[in-house]
This record gives structure tokens, sequence and C-alpha cells, in this order.
């Protein structure tokens, strides 16, 4: 987040499909809470695709994405 007020809101998607923590991935907000880091434990090729942070308040929301 380059500026705004909180509480935000992170979500992660791959390849347009929500993602939910799990043994294999986690989803860790900063403790400023102005970042989201994606982990992605044992990758393979099934890891491979669009991955989106999408973050969210009260003012809207932006996202950006990047390919793995």
């Amino acid at each position: 987040v380059v500026n705004g007020d909180s509480p935000f809101q992170f979500q992660w998607f791959k390849d347009g499909t929500q993602l939910q923590e799990n043994d294999k991935i986690t989803m860790t907000k900063t403790p400023d809470e102005f970042s989201s880091i994606l982990t992605i434990k044992s990758l393979d090729s099934l890891s491979n695709g669009n991955y989106t942070c999408r973050v969210s308040n009260a003012a809207g929301f932006d996202e950006k994405s990047d390919i793995l």
C-alpha cells in the first residue's frame, strides 16, 4: 500500500481464483499492516500462474499482479 487509511484487507488470487491458506500457502500481513507476503512452499509446475494481491479499505481497492 502506498498510502491510505487502515484497516486494510488483503486478498491473494491465482489465475483469478482467491487463494486460501493451507499447508503449502501462507499469507502474512506485515507488522506495519501496509504489506502482505504470500509464501508458497515447495514450488512446482502447478505453482505457475498469474498471482494478484488486492488491498482494500473503506475508500476502495487496488491490485497488482505478477506471473510466476
